[in-house]
């Protein structure tokens, strides 16, 4: 069977659920036994990267990470790759989301976010539930915080994202930027070549590993890239079906995936 050297996997929808902040325990002995058997683990999400730290605390600084849907790449706490977006495009799109008073805006950094610091429920929500760093500003752009623009995201709190709403932006923006959602209540704009897909290619290349010697785990739309540039692209059943389109294997859960690769009997690709 063919032994991987890289196995990666998306979090929220495939080996997490419902916004989770901690690994099950039996997904964290795995880890742990992949990580010691010389394999790299490498979590691929659009959580922000010290979220992804506080999640995988326990080998936290013996894992790359792709945080941000694929903007943000980190390998022994260095950014290795960012994606970044054209400064007049950003400028625009935030000045959209400021004219939207249905949705507020965040605005992701490096190692932190950005919002408006008179959105007090906003903040408590991305504090206390979403467990992200985040930094209240008077003015988000991106000459006030010194920051490029890389993934701009537009929050819409009551799950008033509907399809026409996502139509408006998709139409106005999406021939510049990616443009995609996540449920009903975030609309995320980033630079094309921000995406998960991206991410492990950085990280395939500062490592000198071939996409052929590498496992992912997906589930959904912005897993695609990521499921597409491995040799072995693996959906979890509950998947969404263009993900299931992308599959070599399609698996119940992740832990049963990593016990098989671990007990030698492993995926034939």
């Amino acid at each position: 069977m063919h032994r991987p050297k890289l196995i990666a996997t998306d979090l929220d929808g495939t080996i997490l659920f419902n916004w989770a902040q901690t690994l099950p325990d039996s997904t964290r002995h795995l880890i742990r036994r992949i990580i010691d058997a010389g394999i790299v683990f490498l979590p691929e999400s659009g959580r922000q990267y010290g979220n992804l730290r506080s999640v995988f605390a326990p080998f936290a600084d013996e894992i790359p990470y792709v945080a941000d849907n694929g903007i943000n790449v980190y390998m022994d706490d260095e950014l290795i790759h960012q994606a970044t977006m054209d400064h007049a495009l950003g400028d625009e799109i935030v000045q959209a989301i400021l004219s939207h008073p249905e949705c507020e805006p965040l605005i992701s950094g490096a190692r932190t976010c950005f919002i408006r610091s008179s959105a007090d429920e906003f903040y408590e929500h991305m504090t206390k539930v979403m467990c992200f760093d985040i930094t209240p500003v008077d003015d988000v752009s991106s000459d006030a915080t010194g920051e490029p623009y890389s993934k701009l995201s537009a929050h819409y709190a009551n799950g008033d994202l509907s399809p026409e709403r996502f139509a408006w932006w998709r139409e106005r923006f999406g021939t510049r930027c990616a443009v995609m959602t996540s449920g009903l209540t975030w609309l995320d704009l980033m630079p094309f070549d921000g995406n998960k897909g991206r991410g492990i290619q950085a990280v395939c290349e500062h490592l000198g590993i071939s996409p052929d010697d590498c496992i992912a785990f997906g589930d959904a739309g912005n897993d695609l890239e990521m499921l597409e540039f491995v040799g072995c692209p693996i959906v979890v059943e509950n998947g969404s079906p263009e993900a299931l389109a992308c599959a070599r294997f399609v698996t119940p859960t992740v832990d049963e995936a990593l016990e098989r690769i671990l007990d030698g009997e492993g995926f034939d690709w």
